[in-house]
């Protein structure tokens, strides 16, 4: 998560900071939306100049230590047929990037009934 960088990184780096990798595994994309408002939000919130920032990652793939089991991605892969499909999660990322960062209007929209299942 950015938690662990944000303390310090407003004085040390006055200068814009790209995240360039951020994301979490949600197999039923169930937390997603929550994930990527939280983060993005603290970000707004502590002051740090996060010119870019890149989620972990656009489309399904293969991960090294789980293989395709593991979905970090904002796109579904269907990896019998390649079929792409755009998650709620995907969805919601567009209109943060149209909407220029979070707003309450989106946390109503895909965050507020959004729970974490923990199994």
């Amino acid at each position: 998560g950015t938690g662990p960088c944000r303390a310090g990184a407003v004085c040390r780096y006055p200068a814009p900071v790209y995240i360039t990798e951020n994301g979490t595994c949600d197999n039923t994309d169930s937390f997603r939306c929550r994930y990527l408002y939280d983060h993005l939000k603290a970000l707004t919130e502590c002051g740090v100049k996060a010119e870019r920032y890149y989620h972990w990652c656009f489309c399904d793939n293969f991960e090294w230590m789980e293989g395709f089991s593991a979905r970090f991605g904002l796109v579904h892969t269907d990896y019998d047929t390649q079929k792409r499909t755009v998650k709620k999660s995907g969805k919601f990322y567009a209109e943060v990037i149209r909407a220029g960062g979070v707003t309450q209007e989106l946390y109503d929209a895909y965050v507020a009934n959004e729970h974490y299942h923990i199994r």
